[in-house]
């Protein structure tokens, strides 16, 4: 109904990969959706925070991702939004937001490597937020288990 209300198409409306902080426990992923505005002189209001300050992490977990407000993302006119202010747009602008993922909590290096590749699996982390956080080597689908023992006792000794 929303769309029927203000005149605008969802263009998405998804998890953004790698928005939650690497933790044991991996922080809730943000979102990120996109808006097409198709009346004439659409204005935009924006009332928001955590532009600036992640969402923290505990017990040795990482920060989440921070909010972050586009028009136009991806084009010549791409303009990064301020989590607050007003806006006169035009018809055909797109608004997407990428709202802040959570923290992580405990040690990224104790969550289990079947549950990291789980997180690739189904699109929650990347290929590489996998090595470089979990320290977890995935091979064709597959954790490699001597290389995450290695790459894991590697990132716990600094060596």
């Amino acid at each position: 109904t929303n769309e029927i209300d203000m005149p605008h198409i969802s263009l998405c409306h998804e998890f953004d990969m790698d928005s939650g902080g690497a933790g044991k426990h991996r922080g809730g992923l943000g979102v990120k959706y996109s808006i097409k505005f198709y009346d004439d002189e659409p204005f935009l209001a924006i009332f928001g925070d955590g532009a600036v300050n992640p969402p923290f992490g505990l017990f040795g977990g990482m920060p989440g991702s921070v909010n972050r407000l586009f028009i136009n993302e991806g084009t010549t006119g791409e303009d990064l939004l301020p989590a607050k202010g007003m806006r006169q747009l035009k018809k055909g602008d797109v608004y997407t937001v990428y709202s802040s993922g959570g923290g992580g909590w405990g040690n990224p290096l104790d969550r289990s490597a079947e549950l990291v590749l789980n997180d690739v699996l189904n699109g929650y982390i990347s290929l590489q937020i996998a090595r470089n956080d979990y320290g977890v080597v995935i091979v064709d689908n597959k954790v490699d288990i001597s290389g995450t023992e290695a790459l894991r006792n590697q990132k716990r000794t600094g060596k």
